[in-house]
């Protein structure tokens, strides 16, 4: 069950099929982050506008 997390690629995904994640990037007042449950090791991207 492990992951191979990668980061600033500018395409965020999390592909569990493939055990692959990646964070995206944060730019221009949009950022895509990952959080990871310390319990269920769920995986979940989250995105967001900021100014």
């Amino acid at each position: 069950n492990e992951f191979i997390i990668v980061g600033h690629n500018h395409w965020a995904e999390v592909d569990e099929k493939n055990h692959f994640a990646c964070c995206g990037a944060i730019l221009y007042g949009f950022a895509q982050y990952l959080t990871i449950d310390s319990e269920s090791g769920k995986i979940t991207l989250n995105e967001e506008w900021y100014k």
